[in-house]
């Protein structure tokens, strides 16, 4: 028997912690929980005064927990994400990246909901991408962590959360010989 929504959603809080602000939301279903992720590389030659290049790669991430998913709900939903993460973004010279992520946490789902998701491409440019770009991610969870979904550009989301919800027992057995 799979997990039921709150225990995908406990695993995936102790995991998204250990990177991410997480903070959890109230009294806004389904909105459960929204996350920062910020990261700032530089390059540079010989000392820190010399910087070649900088760059600044942001992810904001938005966790919704909807009994049933449909194509209302994820639509609404995912304009919630967006109008929530996209007034975060601040293109500069500087600006890499950043994304908006929709994940989505439900017992069931309609086929129209998960092409929906599946479709999604939701990217812009800024100053021809000179200052940057911004990418939405969709993903979702569905039926007790039996199916895992996702956009082509979340791909990497999908991944992780395979690995958080189904970890490969090969891998735990490496972990554990290995100390």
């Amino acid at each position: 028997m799979g997990k039921t929504r709150e225990e995908i959603f406990e695993t995936l809080k102790k995991s998204y912690k250990n990177w991410y602000n997480l903070q959890e939301v109230e009294n806004e279903a389904p909105l459960v929980a929204t996350g920062e992720f910020h990261e700032h590389g530089t390059g540079y030659v010989l000392v820190r005064k010399a910087e070649m290049w900088s760059a600044d790669c942001h992810e904001y991430l938005y966790i919704f927990s909807p009994a049933h998913l449909d194509a209302d709900t994820f639509q609404t939903c995912l304009a919630k994400a967006r109008a929530l993460g996209e007034p975060k973004i601040r293109p500069s010279r500087d600006h890499k990246s950043s994304y908006v992520t929709a994940l989505f946490i439900c017992d069931t789902a309609d086929e129209e909901a998960l092409k929906l998701l599946k479709k999604c491409r939701i990217r812009k440019s800024f100053h021809f991408s000179l200052q940057g770009w911004m990418e939405v991610h969709t993903a979702a969870v569905v039926s007790g962590g039996e199916t895992i979904l996702s956009n082509g550009d979340g791909r990497r989301t999908a991944e992780f959360l395979k690995s958080v919800l189904h970890p490969r027992k090969k891998d735990l057995r490496y972990k554990l010989f290995k100390s």
